[in-house]
């Protein structure tokens, strides 16, 4: 039922074609979908709001995805306000910039068009939720801290052919990646983190003749970054 009026409201409110409508439904609940617009209203307005669901990436983001652009929205929004007598007011119209803020990228680009690959600084509730979904910024697991711990300092990880990142599941079953399987599992944990923080995509090179992964420096001063936010949120 919710799934059906969340579809009807998209289609008949904010005007969006029906298939459109129909995926997002599915995807989301009328009060997630509720929340996450009344948290956009709110740094935007109600006109621009809706300019940006029928124009932008909006209904097409959820859970990190999501923390991550409304995060943005609201550091963006600082470019607009300005501390007066009464307290902090908007001082420039955002509506001729509503465009900046139709998906992930373009608001990136709004707030550091200087350096999109400047190490700004994470927001901490939603890089401690995304990473703490990532085996790589688990504290608690020593490959895990090592693989890390390397990518850093070296810009690299060496695997061994017979190597095991191993995690115990709930049958008490050691399971996970094995031998160059755990190459492409890091390749896909920090391009995943990168993306659901808000940063531009690591640069990372997979060498199987190696069995070597390596990133580039900027990709080193983010995962330092994240890893400083992901250890003290873990005990």
């Amino acid at each position: 039922m919710s799934c059906e009026l969340l579809e009807e409201m998209l289609t008949e409110t904010f005007d969006i074609p029906a298939d459109r409508a129909s995926k997002a439904a599915s995807k989301k609940t009328l009060d997630e979908f509720d929340d996450e617009f009344t948290k956009l209203e709110n740094f935007v307005g109600f006109d621009n709001a809706v300019t940006i669901i029928q124009n932008g990436e909006f209904l097409n983001y959820r859970n990190g995805y999501m923390e991550s652009y409304l995060s943005l929205v609201q550091q963006a929004h600082v470019k607009f306000i300005q501390e007066s007598d009464n307290g902090w007011v908007e001082a420039t119209d955002i509506t001729p910039y509503v465009d900046s803020f139709y998906s992930l990228d373009s608001l990136r680009d709004f707030i550091n068009p200087e350096d999109p690959f400047a190490v700004k600084t994470v927001p901490e509730e939603v890089a401690k939720k995304v990473l703490g979904r990532c085996a790589l910024f688990q504290k608690s697991s020593t490959q895990s801290r090592n693989y890390l711990s390397s990518l850093i300092e070296r810009g690299r990880v060496d695997i061994g052919k017979n190597e095991h990142w191993a995690k115990r599941n709930d049958s008490g079953t050691l399971n996970g990646p094995r031998g160059r399987d755990i190459l492409v599992r890091l390749s896909y944990e920090m391009k995943t983190s990168f993306h659901g923080v808000g940063y531009e995509p690591p640069k990372v090179k997979i060498d199987f003749s190696k069995d070597q992964i390596t990133v580039c420096d900027y990709s080193k001063d983010v995962l330092k970054e994240m890893r400083d936010i992901a250890y003290r949120n873990q005990k």
